[in-house]
């Protein structure tokens, strides 16, 4: 089946948040010019021809009585919004999880803590979690010694944000950057 332009259009329009030039319906606009920072109530014809003589595009941001529209360059805003949109996304901090044991060796502890110190310079937050397993229950003093190895290795880059919790056989402190 063959879509000619008018369903085309349509499928767009429905696809776009805002309503872009000839898709605007009412008489007038309040028009606000980004280049020369005028507000202005105006007829949507003489909008248009605005929009047309400087290149750019009748965008109406806020639907109303009067609906609010912009002179932008609308596939710039786009790019524009969709950059935003990323790069809050990138910013997100989330928490990141360490498991170590009571019975860990020195050099794989220390990598641990190579990694924690990583993720708190990137403002990460870090838990780190001590599980202890059968026997080790028994020597919870073993899982303190490593919980404080630990600790006094990464204050000098993070801080303590949930302070150490003995729950069970589980063991958690919560890190973050200073």
């Amino acid at each position: 089946m063959v879509l000619n332009s008018l369903v085309l259009k349509k499928i767009n329009q429905h696809k776009r948040a805002n309503k872009i030039n000839e898709e605007i319906i009412s008489s007038r606009v309040r028009v606000i010019d980004s280049i020369t920072n005028s507000n202005e109530v105006m007829d949507l014809r003489e909008a248009l021809k605005l929009a047309t003589q400087t290149e750019t595009d009748l965008v109406c941001v806020v639907e109303g009585e009067i609906p609010v529209c912009k002179l932008i360059d609308y596939n710039k805003y786009l790019f524009q919004q969709e950059k935003a949109r990323k790069s809050s996304k990138n910013t997100q901090k989330k928490l990141k999880e360490i498991k170590l044991h009571s019975n860990i060796a020195s050099n794989d502890l220390q990598h641990k803590i190579n990694h924690i110190k990583d993720f708190l310079e990137d403002g990460h937050k870090v838990q780190v979690v001590l599980q202890l397993r059968g026997r080790e229950n028994s020597h919870s003093d073993l899982g303190f010694e490593v919980i404080n190895l630990v600790t006094d290795k990464i204050l000098d880059v993070g801080k303590v944000d949930i302070p150490l919790k003995h729950e069970g056989n589980i063991m958690r402190i919560t890190f973050s950057k200073k």
